[in-house]
């Protein structure tokens, strides 16, 4: 059953718990290897010691357990949830390493083409932690700063968490008391894993001039599969309901349970921002996290823009999965409704900036704080970009 709905490849599409067995194996696995993909291929993103030898920040991944890469990856489709890269056609994974074989394993095996040319093989145990050349000095946390000299003012979500709104929303206010005006507001949304909406909604309530609205389609089972309880939570009535026609969705019977146009209204608080607002992701936005990426997409011709990376992934539309249970084991599951196949990928942006080997050698080789203001400004190419607009 894991494996069957993994083949959905949706984070949202899932059983709810693990076997014990792969859970306790997961536990012991300690190998992590930062990874980035771009234009098809796998390079590594930091250096690091193995035994007496380094493999260096730069070097391509070619084979993993004595495969090819690709061809390692392409197996794994039943087994976790992967990225598709619509360029190339075919389905990847940066952390292709761990999977359901490999938790049970103990070494795994890549080789590698060095930036010089030369080629190197590791095996990695995987109960231990790499052993890196440069240590990250990073510090991650949410924030709203002003950077006075470039007059912007800077808005970092990490996470879509209720806890952090409070201190958000003071601090947009705060600034919003001190009378400065800012060139442009960037929101910094890249890495986000996700959340309660309601957290980008606030933020975006406390900047805009004016409503936005963009539609949302939520589809569904007919209505036999589901309770009453489902109904009155979501707020949706019955008698709504109209057949889904699309010809993706058609054979399946499906309902169209919402179809209507969803504002975010400008708070009594807000800014009322005139200037640019740049939204910022990255390859590793999910859910929620990309969800808010619907502000940049619902005017076409503002000034609100959006930069990012290509999730590949098979995100929904924002709404929280439906939990179900199977009639005869009573597992419970969860599926991400969906109303047609453009909402399946929230990577249709107006800039796209793709990795680059420089991108990875400056982050790798930075010996300060690469999320610090004077690296994005300097090093950073969705921060210049931004800066640039």
């Amino acid at each position: 059953m894991q494996r069957a709905l993994n083949l959905c490849q949706d984070y949202h599409t899932s059983l709810i718990s693990q076997s014990s067995s792969y859970r306790s194996a997961d536990n012991r696995f300690n190998l992590w290897i930062p990874v980035v993909y771009t234009d098809g291929e796998y390079f590594l993103a930091r250096s690091f010691r193995a035994g007496k030898d380094s493999v260096t920040a730069g070097s391509k991944i070619i084979r993993a357990e004595g495969k090819p890469i690709d061809r390692y990856v392409a197996g794994l489709m039943s087994e976790r949830v992967l990225r598709y890269d619509f360029n190339h056609q075919r389905f990847y994974s940066e952390q292709f390493y761990l999977n359901m074989q490999s938790v049970f394993q103990r070494h795994f095996t890549l080789a590698f083409k060095t930036p010089e040319g030369g080629r190197k093989s590791v095996q990695l145990p995987i109960d231990t932690r790499l052993d890196f050349i440069n240590p990250i000095r990073d510090t991650i946390k949410n924030q709203v700063s002003y950077w006075e000299k470039e007059e912007v003012l800077y808005i970092k979500l990490y996470r879509m968490d209720n806890a952090v709104l409070p201190r958000l929303k003071q601090k947009l206010a705060d600034f919003k008391r001190s009378g400065k005006t800012p060139e442009r507001i960037i929101v910094d949304l890249r890495d986000n894993s996700g959340g309660n909406d309601v957290v980008w909604q606030t933020i975006y309530e406390s900047i805009l001039p004016s409503p936005v609205s963009y539609p949302l389609v939520l589809d569904g089972l007919p209505p036999r599969f589901l309770n009453e309880e489902y109904f009155r939570q979501q707020e949706i009535a019955r008698n709504a309901l109209i057949d889904e026609n699309q010809a993706l969705l058609r054979p399946f019977k499906f309902k169209q349970y919402y179809h209507s146009d969803w504002k975010i209204i400008p708070n009594d608080s807000s800014r009322k921002f005139t200037g640019k607002v740049i939204i910022l992701g990255s390859e590793l936005n999910y859910s929620s996290g990309a969800s808010a990426f619907q502000l940049a997409r619902a005017n076409k011709n503002d000034s609100i823009y959006l930069i990012s990376r290509p999730t590949g992934m098979f995100l929904g539309t924002g709404f929280a999965p439906i939990v179900l249970t199977l009639a005869n084991s009573r597992l419970s599951y969860r599926i991400e409704p969906v109303g047609k196949l453009s909402d399946l990928m929230h990577d249709e942006y107006e800039i796209t900036l793709p990795w680059s080997l420089q991108e990875i050698r400056d982050k790798a080789f930075y010996p300060g704080d690469t999320l610090s203001k004077d690296f994005m400004l300097a090093k950073d190419p969705i921060i210049k970009r931004a800066m640039s607009l």
